[in-house]
């Protein structure tokens, strides 16, 4: 089984290539022993594989043709899949089991403020 999510404390997590600036920064402050509010981080390949799981790497060529117009339908219909379908069960079970070791509690299904889709929200819960 891949490992998805990583928790910041784990090595691995400094990876730029593989989690992204930000979560390889936060990973190196908890390396160096300042305090950070924790997490975890999701690999790349999380995304690489929940776009395969969907279809959408054909839509995703789609996206840097030469006419705007195909090039914005094939972008919105990735955005609104990746939005609007679960995420792979391999993925979700891995977020699900890192989110309940570091908060005790399970993702809860919110509201995204960023783009009012409803979905699960691995970064919010309420602990109780």
């Amino acid at each position: 089984m891949n490992s998805f999510v990583l928790p910041l404390a784990d090595l691995a997590a400094k990876e730029t290539n593989r989690f992204g600036p930000k979560a390889a920064n936060l990973a190196a402050l908890v390396h160096s022993n300042i305090p950070t509010p924790g997490g975890f981080a999701v690999d790349a390949n999380a995304y690489r594989e929940q776009m395969h799981h969907l279809n959408l790497w054909e839509a995703a060529k789609g996206v840097f043709g030469d006419d705007d117009h195909s090039a914005r339908r094939h972008a919105n219909r990735i955005r609104i899949a990746l939005l609007d379908e679960p995420i792979k069960k391999e993925i979700q079970d891995q977020v699900n089991d890192i989110h309940l070791k570091k908060f005790n509690a399970k993702p809860q299904e919110s509201i995204c403020q960023g783009c009012d889709y409803k979905n699960v929200c691995s970064f919010k819960s309420e602990i109780k």
